[in-house]
């Protein structure tokens, strides 16, 4: 369950899905382009059921100490996808149509050395 790890795993299985969806809107198999939507639609995932399903674990205790994790995880991707979720969605875009700018590819190229190091 994505939503309730670190940004970086949210920020991955969000855009993952996004592609799967945006692909599938410009084969002609989705009515409607997710990028209209995305980003409020994450919000509203987020504020509607994760959060206040973290806030039940948490309550019940259910998962113990580790549904304060999950919630806070959850809030900080809230916190961190309303400002930053429209501007990703547009790079989601640009991603699938190939228009990943050169600093971008820069810093992943020089990512993945420094994990291999």
């Amino acid at each position: 369950f994505h939503a309730i790890q670190h940004w970086q795993l949210f920020q991955k299985w969000s855009e993952r899905y996004f592609l799967e969806l945006y692909t599938a809107f410009k084969s002609g198999r989705l009515p409607q382009d997710p990028s209209l939507y995305w980003y409020k639609s994450e919000l509203m995932f987020l504020d509607e059921y994760v959060i206040p399903l973290c806030k039940k674990m948490q309550k019940t205790g259910v998962f113990g100490p580790t549904a304060d994790e999950f919630l806070a995880f959850a809030t900080t991707n809230r916190d961190l996808w309303s400002a930053k979720g429209a501007a990703l969605v547009q790079s989601f875009v640009n991603k699938y149509h190939g228009k990943v700018n050169e600093k971008s590819r820069a810093d992943q190229i020089s990512q993945r050395l420094s994990l291999s190091a």
